[in-house]
């Protein structure tokens, strides 16, 4: 299955929003030592969230472009860690220097790498299984 842009953009809009938040609330006591307020910790997870989904909303246009103009219109594993790894240091350098964020940039590293890798895992596996049809659709939920 190659991935229409429009499959690539609902997957990602489904699924950070949604195993990123079960990710984050997982992720929610590693970070809150009890400095600083929970609401804050808290909302800096949100916050990493909107900043995964936001850019990566954006890149997945120039990512589908280089993708078409491959011979089997699809990723190797190695392309996409590479895209990962632009989108996880620009996400926590705006998380870590822009934001007025508890976190420090190796914990935003970790938790937006985990929400990374976490929502990968899923779009690898179980989507397939509870979405079936999803293959003939360009990759598209709905």
């Amino acid at each position: 299955m190659t991935p229409s842009i429009r499959g690539r953009l609902e997957t990602r809009a489904a699924l950070i929003p949604t195993v990123g938040l079960v990710i984050s609330i997982l992720f929610l006591p590693v970070v809150w030592r009890g400095d600083g307020s929970f609401v804050d910790h808290l909302l800096a997870l949100f916050a990493g969230l909107g900043l995964l989904l936001v850019p990566g909303l954006a890149w997945e246009f120039p990512y589908h472009a280089i993708q078409q103009s491959r011979w089997d219109r699809d990723w190797p594993l190695s392309i996409m860690l590479l895209a990962a790894a632009g989108e996880l240091v620009l996400a926590t350098w705006i998380s870590t220097k822009v934001g007025a964020s508890p976190l420090n940039a190796l914990e935003a590293g970790f938790h937006l790498g985990s929400v990374w890798i976490g929502c990968c895992l899923v779009a690898a596996g179980p989507i397939k299984v509870t979405v079936p049809r999803m293959r003939y659709r360009g990759g598209r939920l709905v």
